[in-house]
This record gives structure tokens, sequence and C-alpha cells, in this order.
């Protein structure tokens, strides 16, 4: 039906002969019927198999069924039904295919079906120890929970509760949270249906965790009506021994609070981070309890939030660090400034926090960690830039573990800050409207009411709203908001609106209005005292009651004044503790407030000190509104040249900042100053502007500076401010090619160096001269015209200044301004050569800093690489079991080199899974289940290694890239919830054949520089040798076994005919020694088996040769033209006797002669073996053959009906030296079928078997009528 033909070199097949053999369409079917022929111990065996999966733990199957089924799956081994892997930690099975798995599970009884999953399961609980039960439960719930309907006892219904909490609990920690909410949810039901059973704890701890989970799915309102019940919070916590009430006093916090310090006692906070790990389960609940609470709680009562968080401590310092200790400390760290004055130790505290998540991997709360951190403690003690970072590590932190409800916090907590630092408000609000996309998407009502609220402040700002100051536009309207608030209140959302209404109508001159939105805040202030906004609200509240004063009722300014007096207190404190942040703000209060008492001088010097304090911390928003405030005060003092000098910087300052709307009005209020319109305003410049203070400053803060990057923003920033121009370059020189290493304008801060375009003629002739070289007009470009950018420019005045150290240039400074010419002065450039010769050193510094750096972490990866090399070969040299090493080595690659890894091994043109790990001890379920649930396809880049044999690297996995990889969308969730973000796939291969691929996958994106690909280049090369060396290994000792079963065979097969020889000799030798006559009848019979047996020893010795024959290659055909018929009547002939002594008639039907050209007594010799074997396994029984023709071929059948083939020995039964019986009972050396296959193949024909124990066995011999040109050797491909 399917054959080779040899001249058109490719496989030809009957369509119409194969359609009427009747073969099933359905592969489950045909894999049923394989399986209803195994014996019925074997069938048992693989329905329970089938039940529990489709990859199987040896013991787990074993507890499944009361026994050892090792020996009852071995038919099913045999078949190929199901694969078998022996590892040091003991066996495992899998089914193939899918279809396989299907067809086993179909062999169970369908209503039979759940009582087995309940009996499965109930075995596996029982036989599971208590260590082991977390690692085993979702196996055991997957069996338990198929036959629920079946489990009637309130006792085991609990039970059940309590696996599945376990369940959850586990897939939770692994991030799979819609899994883990089910788990939550399916024992909470199991519970809620027994009212017989009361374990209120059980029932808070699945409520509890379902209401996280909840939360982490975006299911925000089914989480806030769970987490809002209080009562059972605090009933859960009394159980536990924590008595609290509802709203506890100031003296119940105070005693918490002082009981930490005394356990802390004379150890430094510091040292907390080395606590041991806590162990006892009921305090580790406790702290999961109190870490969920405290979200809730914080809304709910500041002091039972503050009992909260001093409890979590001291937990810990009672009984170890928990994932929960990690938040604790963080709390911690951030209302013992507001609650109790303490802003250092709240800094340790934090830090200790954070050092659990960063150094000792306390990973669960990680994102709202760097969020407490980055938004409540850095603040206030370090410049508030360092706290974006953070807040930006959290969305990261926050998206991997699909935590949405601090992703969402976070998008508005970044918008907060660099609201605070005073970045341009372009770059703000693209922030705020992706923040508020995201939270949109996520649908978490409160975020996105933070969101808008601070999109509208900045759109008021730039001008973008109905009219400054108001939030009002097509897309938001306040009152509607307003309603919004009080219907459905929201402590933090409301607090926060008043905020920034406040800033809002402060910033548009609407100073009543201000203090107004003030007053709305104040009595809510306590909710965000631990946040930015706090100061927010403290330095807008008290401009706005300064600006105010002076209108205002009288009856209204002594109040008015108060809170000046106590807002500027409150910054002034903040201040000592951080001046990077408050100084600013702090001197301008003050100033304020001594303009109100009367106090010129120190208001004026005052007005000074902050705009040059903001200046240096980079704050241009305060910058911007001290001008404009120290202008009204100069005003209202009759200084009107000075006034209008402040409003020109003020609206220059706010332009900078991005303030379209309020830089506008400032040109409205003062048409007589002829202020520029927002985007194009000049730098006013005044000589005094770069003093001898602003340069020495300058100068020492850049010293202090060590970081590249870092250094040429400030050093820009710092000629920019002071410089006059508003476009500054930094631009270095690498082997004699300029470089653009950054770049500033006034209206962009910072802009990416690539975009930078400069006069090269220019700047080659500085560096080569190392001479300054000033341009008051590009019509005066002199040599320098014709460079084609003062072609396309016109910048007015035009600086090169050359950054030397010890008489080289290391750097250039070009500075431009494109409004006003004759900007850079002889004062002016000796002040930026002071600038650039302590930049020229901390350039320097900072070069040789990076060098060590880089030479430290270059050091430091060869170092890992060579002992991940060394562990890798140590592993591979100690062992010859490919399978065992190959999982060491994955778990070694995720241990020490990658995330996680997967090992695929070429199995029949597959690839198949064989070792998989992960970093992460709670995603291994989940790496485990990738490998078992999607094999490889041929759109996975492992394929693609496999077919090119080519490493394949993907330095950033796209979401197109992913789900072109992936089978699914649960495959592409699955693998979103392992972490990948960059891959490499690495062949490997031997002896130049592909072998397998190995797979290693990062969290971070780009993670493989050149060294680690060729580190993995050469561990694939080493573990593709040591898996061939094991595989070469166990041919070797098959080959050796098969060679040792020959020897044995051949011996006795020689041995008989020999040993019947020898007597026969030896009876005719003593008949002619004693004279004795022999009688002609036992002469006869005598010659007549030396015959035999010498016949039988020729027929021996030419299988031997032609075994040799084929090995080599040498198989000689002689075709002739020969009809088939013929051939097979002249073997009857030649075995006739051996036929009639087996009992064995012989049928041959051929309707017309078959003639074709074939070697005859090659083709004899098949026929003969296919009889002999006949005549041997089917005594006493007749043999049919049948001959005919098909299509451009001859067809054999030989059919016997004798005990018939083991189904497990039917693919081996061709081999050489294969038997499928035992040779103690049937004779021959196993080479006949061997031999006739290899006679048939160089004819270029097939030949097959169909058989049946105990029915008997069809041999199938196709053969093409046209064979291989006479006398040509035949290579023989078996």
């Amino acid at each position: 039906m399917i054959w080779f033909d040899r001249d058109a070199r490719r496989w030809q097949w009957d369509a119409a002969r194969i359609r009427t053999e009747g073969y099933t369409d359905n592969i489950a079917e045909l894999m049923r019927v394989r399986l209803y022929a195994l014996p019925a111990e074997t069938q048992a065996a693989l329905q329970r198999a089938a039940c529990i999966g489709g990859t199987i733990d040896g013991a787990t199957l074993a507890v499944a069924c009361e026994r050892d089924v090792a020996p009852a799956l071995r038919p099913a081994l045999e078949q190929h039904l199901l694969v078998e892997t022996v590892q040091p930690e003991g066996r495992t099975y899998r089914f193939p295919h899918d279809r396989v798995h299907e067809a086993a599970y179909a062999l169970l009884p369908e209503p039979e079906r759940t009582r087995v999953h309940v009996e499965i399961g109930r075995r596996m609980l029982a036989g599971t120890a208590p260590v082991e039960l977390a690692r085993n439960v979702f196996e055991i719930l997957s069996q338990l929970d198929r036959g629920a309907a079946l489990i009637k006892s309130p006792e085991e219904r609990e039970r059940m509760a309590e696996l599945h909490l376990l369940a959850g609990t586990r897939a939770q920690a692994s991030t799979a949270y819609a899994s883990a909410l089910r788990y939550f949810a399916t024992g909470a039901a199991l519970l809620a249906a027994e009212p017989e059973v009361c374990r209120p704890d059980l029932a808070f701890a699945l409520d509890l965790h379902r209401a996280e989970c909840e939360l982490l799915t975006s299911a925000f309102d089914a989480a806030e009506q769970r987490l809002t019940d209080l009562a059972r919070t605090l009933e859960y916590l009394r159980r536990v021994g924590i008595d609290w009430p509802t709203h506890p006093t100031d003296d119940e916090v105070r005693r918490e609070h002082d009981r930490i310090w005394q356990q802390l006692g004379p150890r430094a906070i510091e040292e907390l981070a080395d606590l041991p790990a806590m162990t006892a389960p009921q305090h580790r609940a406790t702290m999961g309890v109190l870490a969920l609470a405290q979200s809730p709680v914080l809304f709910t009562d500041e002091k039972l939030h503050s009992l909260v968080i001093c409890r979590m401590v001291n937990l810990s310092l009672e009984h170890g660090n928990s994932d929960g200790s990690a938040i604790g400390y963080a709390w911690l760290g951030a209302f013992l400034r507001p609650r109790f004055d303490n802003p250092g130790a709240g800094m340790r505290f934090g830090q200790v926090g954070l050092d659990l998540v960063e150094k000792r991997g306390l990973l669960r709360w990680k994102a709202r960690v760097y969020l407490d951190f980055g938004m409540m403690i850095t603040p206030w003690s370090k410049h508030l830039r360092g706290g974006v970072e953070l807040v930006r590590r959290c969305f990261d932190a926050a998206n991997e573990t699909g935590d949405l409800l601090f992703a969402s916090y976070s998008c508005n907590c970044v918008v907060t800050l660099l609201l605070a630092v005073g970045d341009p408000l372009a770059v703000v609000q693209r922030e705020a409207e992706v923040g508020l996309a995201f939270v949109r998407k996520a649908r978490f009502g409160p975020a996105i009411d933070f969101l808008l609220v601070q999109r509208q402040l900045i759109r008021s700002l730039r001008g973008m709203t109905r009219k400054l100051g108001s939030f009002d536009d097509e897309d938001f309207a306040e009152e509607r908001f307003e309603q919004h608030l009080e219907a459905d209140p929201h402590v933090l959302a409301t607090c926060r609106y008043w905020i920034r209404k406040l800033a809002a109508r402060f910033l548009a001159g609407d100073h009543a209005e201000a203090v107004a939105a003030g007053a709305r805040a104040r009595p809510l202030r306590w909710a965000i005292a631990a946040f930015p906004e706090v100061f927010e609200y403290v330095f807008y509240s008290a401009l706005a009651c300064a600006a105010y004063h002076d209108v205002a009722p009288e009856d209204e300014r002594p109040r008015l004044r108060d809170e000046l007096a106590a807002h500027h207190a409150q910054l002034a404190g903040w201040a000592e503790h951080c001046p990077d942040n408050f100084r600013d703000r702090a001197e301008l209060t003050g100033a304020e407030l001594a303009r109100i008492r009367g106090e010129a001088d120190q208001a004026a010097q005052l007005y000074e000190q902050a705009i040059r304090t903001a200046r240096i911390h980079g704050f241009v928003q305060v910058e911007a509104i001290a001008y404009e405030a120290a202008a009204r005060f100069h005003r209202e003092r009759g200084r009107a040249l000075v006034a209008d000098a402040y409003v020109r910087e003020a609206h220059v300052r706010y332009v900078r900042w991005g303030a379209d709307g309020k830089a506008r009005q400032l040109c409205r209020a003062h048409p007589e100053l002829d202020l520029h319109p927002a985007g194009a305003a000049p730098v006013a410049l005044r000589s005094e502007q770069l003093d001898r203070l602003s340069v020495i400053k300058a100068s020492q803060t850049i010293s202090s500076i060590m970081d590249k990057d870092l250094l040429s923003r400030t050093l820009l920033r710092f000629v920019l401010e002071e410089g006059g121009a508003r476009r500054v370059v930094l631009v270095t020189s690498r082997d004699g090619e300029i470089e653009i290493a950054a770049e500033a304008r006034v209206d962009q801060p910072s802009v990416p160096a690539d975009d930078a375009r400069v006069p090269r003629s220019l700047l080659s002739y500085v560096l080569r001269t190392q001479e300054p070289v000033l341009l008051d007009a590009v019509a005066d470009a002199g040599r320098f015209a014709s460079d084609p950018y003062f072609a396309d420019t016109h910048p007015r005045s035009v600086l090169c200044l050359p950054v030397r150290l010890r008489a080289d240039a290391v750097a250039l400074l070009y500075l431009e301004n494109d409004l006003i010419p004759g900007t850079f002065n002889p004062d002016r450039l000796l002040a930026l050569e002071l600038l650039a010769a302590q930049a020229a050193i901390s350039l320097e510094n900072a070069r040789l800093l990076e060098r060590e750096r880089t030479g430290r972490i270059e050091a430091e990866a060869a170092d890992r690489r060579g002992q991940l090399l060394g562990e890798a070969t140590a592993l591979l040299s100690q062992t010859l079991d490919a399978r065992g090493v190959l999982d060491a080595l994955a778990r070694l690659f995720a241990r020490s080199f990658v995330d996680w890894a997967v090992i695929d091994l070429q199995d029949h043109g597959a690839l198949v899974r064989v070792a998989c790990a992960h970093r992460d001890p709670d995603k291994e379920p989940l790496v485990r289940e990738l490998a078992t649930r999607y094999a490889v396809h041929p759109r996975s880049p492992a394929w693609q290694v496999l077919q090119t044999g080519k490493v394949f690297e993907s330095p950033g996995v796209t979401e197109d890239q992913l789900r072109t990889y992936c089978v699914d969308e649960d495959h592409v969730q699955l693998v979103r919830r392992l972490g990948a973000r960059s891959g490499l796939f690495v062949p490997l291969c031997a002896r130049d054949a592909m072998i397998g691929v190995l797979t290693l996958v990062s969290m971070t994106l780009s993670r493989f520089p050149r060294a680690d690909i060729e580190l993995a280049v050469d561990l694939g090369r080493r573990m593709a040798l040591a898996i061939d060396n094991a595989r070469l290994l166990e041919e070797t000792r098959r080959a050796l076994h098969l060679r040792d079963e020959f020897l044995r065979i051949a011996s006795h097969e020689l041995r008989t005919p020999l040993a019947s020889l020898r007597l026969s000799a030896q009876g005719l030798l003593r008949a002619a020694e004693r004279n004795r006559a022999v009688s002609p009848e036992i002469l006869d019979r005598t010659l007549t088996r030396v015959l035999g047996n010498t016949a039988r020893l020729e027929q021996l010795t030419s299988e031997l040769l032609d075994v040799t024959r084929i090995e080599q290659g040498r198989l000689q055909l002689n075709p002739i033209e020969i009809a088939l018929d013929a051939i097979v009547r002249d073997a009857v002939e030649h075995i006739e006797a051996d036929l009639a002594a087996a009992g064995c008639s012989v049928s041959i039907e051929c309707a017309a002669a078959v003639v074709g050209r074939w070697d005859r007594s090659r083709l004899d010799e098949v026929v003969t073996n296919l009889l002999t074997n006949a005549a041997k396994f089917g005594a006493g029984r007749p043999i049919e053959i049948r001959i005919d023709h098909l299509g451009g071929a001859a067809r054999l059948i030989v059919t016997d009906h004798g005990i018939g083939i083991d189904p497990a020995r039917r693919p081996y039964v061709f081999d050489r030296f294969e038997r499928a019986v035992p040779s103690s009972r049937y004779g021959g050396l196993g080479l006949g079928l061997y031999i006739a296959r290899s006679i048939v193949v160089a004819h270029g024909g097939t030949i097959a078997v169909d058989s049946e124990l105990g029915a008997g066995s069809t041999f199938t011999v196709t053969l093409p009528c046209a064979s291989p040109e006479p006398g040509a050797e035949q290579p023989v491909s078996n």
C-alpha cells in the first residue's frame, strides 16, 4: 500500500487501497483499540494514571493503585503508549500524546470516574506526609474536587476547605491569582455548606486571602466589601490574643510604640535585618492578616493603623522576620516622623524594610515596600527625585506579580513626585495620561480620581482649561466631581482634590478661594500625614494665607497670620532634617511672614535666599513663585524697576516649568514689560547673577558628583541657569571623533543627546587650539560662516569653551542664545572657565570611577561565569545518567545564571521537555505546568533553533512575539507569570547532529551580553557531549547484550547439529570396529541425519555470511525475469519434507502469473524463511500463500495460524538477533526475518507483519516488478 520508488526517489502509495483497508480517522479511537489489547492489569494501571494527569509521579501512582505498578505498566512501555523517566528521586511516567491520555481515560466507564477520582484523592492524602502536603496539594485537590459531590462527611469537607486554603496560598505566592481565587472561593463554599462545622479562623483566612486576590484581579468592589468588615478582622485577632478596640486611644498606640524600643534594647536598628526567619505558622498567619489589614485600616482609623504597624514590628522582634515584616518596618519608618517626630529613626527602619526585600529575598510585598519607601520616607530625608526611581520600581514589581492595586497607586505617586520636583509640566502630563489609561483599564476608582485631579491641575497651569486656576474643561467639571466625592467618599481622593485645588487657585491669584480650599483639606490631612501631598498642602496653604491676608476682613487676619506662622514652623522643622526639599519652602514662607509682620529687610533677604536655594536644588516652580512674591513685595514698597526685574525672572521660570497659562497671566498683568509669549521668553541677564558665591556653590555641587550622567546633567543645568545661554551642549572627544554627551535647553532641561546639532567646524577648531571662541552673531562667524549648522540656524550669541585638565581638553562646552546678542561677556566667560575647571576634574574622576567599576563588574561576572562552568562540568562528569544530570543542570542555571531554564531533547522528530527549573521556588509549579501542558511547536524559538542549529537571542520579548511563540491565551499568561523579558536559545549538537535545545529566560531586558552568550554556547556544547556519551553508552550496552545473547544462541544452534553428526559418526565407527554389519535401513537413516545436520550447518553459516554482507553493504543481487509463483512453488518443494514433518499443509493462491525482475535465489531464501517460521510456530496448522499484482508491484502474503506475536515484540521482529519467543522453546539465531527484510529492501520493496496472539501471523511482502541492475551490490537500510 505504501512503498519506496527507488527510480523516482520518493514514497508512493495506493490511496484507494488504503481506504479499502478501513483504517479509522480518529486517533483516539485507534489508541483505544491498542489499549484494549493490553493485559487487564495494565489497563487498570493506565486508567488510574490517566485520572492523575498527563505526567505521573511513580510514587503517586503506586499510592493511587495501592501496589507497585511498574510490572503492570511494562507492556504499555514496550508499545510506547507510556514513556518512563528514571531519576535519582524516583520514576516518572508520561503519556506521549494527549490522544493517548484521552484514550486511556476513556477506558474508565464514565459513571465510575467520579468515584475513582475520590478514591485516588483519599489515598494520595492518606499517603502524603505532612511535610510533603504543600508540594502535593494541587494533585490531591485535582482528584477530590472532581468527586466533591460524593464527599458528604462534615469532617472531610472541613479538611477539604483546609486543603483549598493551602492550595490557594501556594498559587497566590506563584502569582497565579485567578487560580488562587478559585481555591479560596471553593474552600469558603465548602465551609458555608456545613453549618455543623464552626471554624471562624479558617473562614476568616479564606475570606482574607480571597479579598486580596480580588484586589489583584481587579474585582475591587467585591474586595472592598470583604475588607471593610473590620469586625471580622478584629475578631480573628482576638482569637490569637490581640484584643483591640475599633478606635484605640493615643495611650494604647504609645504603649505599643514604646514596646518596640524596649525590645530593641541596645541593638542598632540596622541589626533587625539579620533577625532569624519567622517559622511559627500562627505568627506568620497573624503577620499576613495584619499586612493585608493595614491598607483598609489606613482609611478607617489613624490610631488603629498605627497600632497595626507597631504590632507587626513587635511580632518581628519577638519571633523573627517574615514577608510581612518588610512592610511593617517600612510603614513604621513612614509614621515615626508625623506621629512621634522621629524622622531619623523612620529612615533607618524604612531602610531595614527595603533591605529585607532587596538583600534577604522577602519579596511578597516588594511593590508595596518600594512605594512606601519612595513616597513616605525618601521625601523627608533625601531629595525628592530619589523617590521617583523607587516608585517606578514599585510599578515594575507590581506588574511582575500582577498586583494591580499597587501598580495603580504607583502611577499616581510618580506624578505627585514629578510635580513636587518641578519637572516640565508637559512631561508630567504625559506621565499622568499614561497612568490614567492604566488605572482605567484596571478599573480602580480611587486611583482614577487621584490622577484625574493631578491631570486637571497640570492642564490648568498649562492654560488648557477654561481659565487659569479652574479644572473645568470639556471632559471635567469641578461641581460634578465634588458631587461624586460626596456621594462616594474616599478620604484620600477628597483630601488630594482640595489640596490640588488649593494650589491651582493660589497660582491663579484667587487667594480667597485658595484659603477656602485649604480649609476643606485641613480636617482630612491626617490621611496624608506620611505622603508628600502634606507638605504641598502646608506650603500652598501658607502662601494662600499670606497673599489673602492684606485684603481679608480685619477679623480674619489674626487667624490667617497664626496659620501662616504654624505652617512656616512646620516647614522649618522639616527643613532641619531634609534641607534639600524644604529649606526653600521654609525661607519663602518665612519671607511672607516677615513681610506681614513689617520686617522688610528680613523679608527681602529671605526672598533672595529662597530663590537661590530653590535654584540650587532644582525646584523651578518654587523659584518662580518666590520671584513673583518678591516682585509684589518690592512693588508695594515703590521699587518698580526691581519688581519688574523679578516679574521677568518669574515669567522665565514659569515658562521653563511649562506653566504656559500662568506665564500668559503675567504677560496680561504686565503688558508694559513686553514679556515674550510662553515658549520664546528670553533669559533676563544681569551681571550680578553670576557672582562669585554662585560659582563656588556650583563648583562644590559638581565636585561632589561621581556619576558621569548625573554630572553632565548637573553641569549643564548650572551653565544654563548661570551662563545666559538658551541652549548648552557638552561635547567629548574619543580618538579624535567628536561625540555629543549631553544637551539641555531653557524650555527642555533634558534633551536626547543623539538629536543634538552643533557647528562641528567650530568644535574641531576649539578642540585643536584649546582656546575659547566667542561669536556675537552668525554674521561675525568668520572662518566658521560656511558651517552647515550656521546656515540652517541663526544664533545671536555663541560660546565654545574647552574643559581642560592638565593642559589637555577632555571636553567642550558649547553655549548659544538665539535671542540676545552679546550674551557671553568676559566676566561670564571667566566664571564659566572656573566651572569648567572643576568639571574637568570631576569628569576625569567619574571616568576613572566608571572604568574601575566596569572592570570590577566584568571581573566579578567572569568569576561567576567560571564558577558556573565549573559546577556544570562537575555535574556532567559525575554520572552518565543524562536525565538526572539535566534536572540538576536546570536548577543550577536557574539559581546562578538566569531566572528560569528549560532543556528539550529530540525524540523521534519531536522536542520533549526533560528538565526545567525556576529561580523562585514558588514558581516551580508554574514552570512544571508549562513543561507538562505545552509541547514545543514549530513557531517557538526552540523549534527554530532545532531546525537551524544556530543560537537565537531575543533581547526584548515583545507582546507580539510572545503571542507568536505561545499556543493560546493561557500559554501567554503562564509565560507572563513566569517572567520573560529576554531569552537565549542554544542548540545542543553532537557529532554534527542536533539532539536538543537549551532555553534560558530572564526577567530583565537585554540580559545576555556576548560573554554570557559564549558561556551558554560552551555549556550547550558540554551538555550535548555528555548526553551523546550517555546515549552511546546505552547503545553500547544494548549492543553488548545482543552480542552476548547471540553468541549464546549461536553456540547452542551450532553445537546441536555438530553433536548429532558426532553421534552418527561414532555409531558407524563403533560398528566398523566390531566388524558388525549395519543394516541398509539404519545406514540410510544415519546418512540422512548426517545430510540434514550438514544442511543445517550450511544454513546457519549462510545466514551469518549474509549478515556480514548486509552490514557491509555488499549484498549482491542477480535479477532475472521470473514469475513470483514459480519461486514460491520451488521453495515449498524444497522444504516439503520439513512442512510434512510439522504437519502443515500449504495452499497457494495465484490468479495470474506475476512476473518481475528479481534475484531468484535470494527471494527463495525469503520465502523459505517465512515458511520455516510458519511451520515452526504453527505446527499442525495450515499455511496460506497468496500472490497478486498491485499497481507496478507484486505482493506476496504468507498467513499461518500459529501462536502469533506479542504486540510488545512486534516492532522488533525484523531486527538483527531479535526473537519474538524464548530461544529455549524454539531454535534459530534470530536472523531469518532480519535477512528476509534486508533482501526485500535491497529489491526496493517492503515487508510487514500483522499478528494477534493465539491467532497467527500474516507477513506481507511487496516487491517492485523492476529491480536493480544485475551484479550490483545493493546498500541495505534497516
